[in-house]
């Protein structure tokens, strides 16, 4: 008698232990490899939910365990749910093929969302500055990007380039102008004197180098422009247009959506 009693005392304590999360996972995941799915997905579903698991990556295991149950029971909206789950916690997550048969591999592929789009970090050379601009999948043209003195960059927020451009080209342009005019003032057609041969070769000079700079610079700017500010997307796009009918011009228009 007394010893059954010292027994029961020693048993008792042990029977009430409470059995530790992640120990509960891993009966779950056996009784699942041994074909029990409906009592895997009640014992996942108790660990879960409410949340008794500490660790993420024995979160990631037990959702990806309660969807594989999920499946072979033929909730595939509850599965789809799971492995959501399990995308959200752990976004490089790749299924073993090892004990995820193929058909679910797949199904669990669909399932993976699309790579986040990072930003494209552009270095402005010469002056010291970054920018932030949104990949673009296709190049739009916007008319206004080819204004020059810089001003796509002045709307854009680019002050410190459009003033830049501001003033190499008007500094250009001004050169340029100058040296027109002293062309056309100093270069008599009735004969030149020998002494203002040099000053006219270094003004010609000057008018070609400052017209061929004047013009590189308003294509780097328009390029410029054109590249790092593309118009944004309008969700759709309306387009009207005229066919020949049998009674002459048909107005016909289309929507094309981004």
């Amino acid at each position: 008698m007394v010893v059954a009693l010292l027994l029961c005392c020693i048993c008792l304590p042990l029977a009430a232990r409470p059995i530790p999360p992640r120990e509960q996972l891993q009966t779950a995941i056996d009784i699942y490899e041994h074909g029990g799915y409906l009592e895997a997905a009640a014992r996942l579903n108790k660990i879960l939910y409410p949340l008794k698991l500490s660790e993420p990556e024995d979160i990631v295991r037990a959702k990806v365990y309660l969807g594989l149950c999920y499946y072979v029971l033929g909730k595939k909206d509850d599965a789809e749910q799971e492995f959501r789950g399990v995308f959200k916690l752990d976004p490089d997550y790749r299924p073993d093929p090892l004990y995820i048969p193929a058909e679910i591999i797949e199904f669990i592929e669909q399932l993976r969302p699309p790579p986040p789009q990072t930003p494209r970090r552009t270095d402005v050379l010469g002056l010291g500055e970054t920018l932030e601009a949104p990949p673009s999948g296709s190049f739009r043209f916007h008319a206004p990007n080819l204004l020059p003195l810089g001003i796509p960059q002045f709307r854009a927020g680019d002050t410190r380039k459009g003033l830049a451009l501001l003033i190499g080209e008007i500094s250009l342009l001004s050169l340029n102008i100058s040296s027109y005019y002293y062309l056309k003032v100093f270069n008599d057609p009735h004969g030149v004197p020998p002494e203002r041969y040099p000053s006219l070769l270094a003004a010609k000079a000057t008018n070609i180098t400052t017209l061929s700079l004047l013009a590189i610079t308003m294509l780097y700017g328009a390029g410029d422009a054109l590249y790092r500010y593309p118009p944004a997307p309008s969700e759709d796009e309306v387009g009207v247009g005229f066919i020949p009918g049998r009674h002459g011009l048909l107005m016909v228009t289309w929507r094309r959506r981004f």
